[in-house]
């Protein structure tokens, strides 16, 4: 069974999250792209795009200069992981998301669990909602 998915997070909400963590553990410090990716250990490229989007929907802000870099422009209180997550990956509820299992749809108008699953997702969805970005960063202190 090892394509079983309950939630699938894309490689780029991951990144958005670690990336909205790491910020929120320099608190007022600016952090460059380039700091970033070296200490997330993942592509200068990939992240730019992530904070990108970050910066689009006001999560983050940037400053240019041998001191600029990203900040949160949001308190970590204030972000719930599912507003990082709908950004990168969309509603976890959409229809056109497909099977929260990771499976093809059934051929049949109903899924023979999909009570189960739609109870699931509503629960993971709620659990995003949830949490908040300062969860996060006092479980790392």
């Amino acid at each position: 069974m090892n394509n079983f998915h309950m939630l699938n997070v894309s490689g780029a909400a991951s990144l958005a999250i670690h990336a909205m963590l790491l910020l929120e553990l320099n608190k007022g410090r600016p952090v460059s792209a380039r700091a970033i990716a070296a200490r997330l250990n993942v592509s200068h490229a990939h992240l730019a795009k992530v904070l990108q989007r970050l910066s689009r929907a006001r999560l983050v802000s940037s400053s240019r200069g041998p001191k600029g870099g990203f900040m949160a422009s949001k308190q970590a209180k204030d972000i719930s992981l599912l507003e990082i997550y709908n950004l990168m990956d969309g509603d976890l509820l959409s229809l056109s998301a497909g099977c929260l299992l990771g499976r093809p749809r059934c051929k049949s108008k109903r899924c023979v669990v999909s009570d189960f699953i739609e109870d699931m997702a509503k629960n993971v969805k709620a659990f995003l909602a949830e949490t908040r970005l300062s969860d996060l960063a006092e479980s790392w202190k």
